[in-house]
């Protein structure tokens, strides 16, 4: 009992002793490959057969990427939608400009007083000596579209 101090003392010296010297971090390839999405907004309209439309606008940053969308490696836009949760993502197609409008059945309330859609839009890069690059997500853009009384 007189040796009871010894233990932790002896355990924090194996601990010290069997840590590895510090590595250095690889850095990720894959940031700035290709812009972030800024500025994802919506409205919803209605068209001229009375049909709900959600159009969806974002942007980049064009004065760090630049215009040309080759120079910044910007292929296009792929559109998600969901209209149950944001596990149940699927793919609405692709679009060259950072616009999108949906009128399909989906956004339409029918018989319901409202319903909840879920957007995610993800750039794509150019495919480039058999690599392509796949931009970080937008955000999830939440939109709850109501019956007109």
């Amino acid at each position: 009992m007189k040796y009871r101090h010894l233990i932790p003392l002896s355990l924090l010296l194996l601990a010290a002793w069997s840590c590895e010297a510090d590595r250095a971090v690889v850095p990720n390839t894959h940031d700035g490959r290709v812009p972030d999405i800024i500025g994802l907004t919506y409205t919803v309209d209605t068209n001229n057969v009375g049909q709900k439309v959600v159009k969806l606008r974002w942007g980049y940053d064009s004065l760090k990427y630049g215009t040309d969308r080759l120079a910044a490696n910007l292929r296009d836009w792929e559109i998600y939608r969901s209209a149950t949760d944001t596990s149940q993502f699927t793919s609405r197609g692709k679009t060259f400009f950072p616009q999108f409008n949906d009128a399909s059945n989906e956004v339409q309330p029918g018989g319901r007083d409202s319903i909840v859609i879920m957007y995610r839009i993800v750039p794509n890069g150019y495919l480039v000596d058999d690599v392509q690059f796949i931009g970080k997500p937008s955000d999830i853009l939440q939109i709850v579209i109501r019956k007109k009384k």
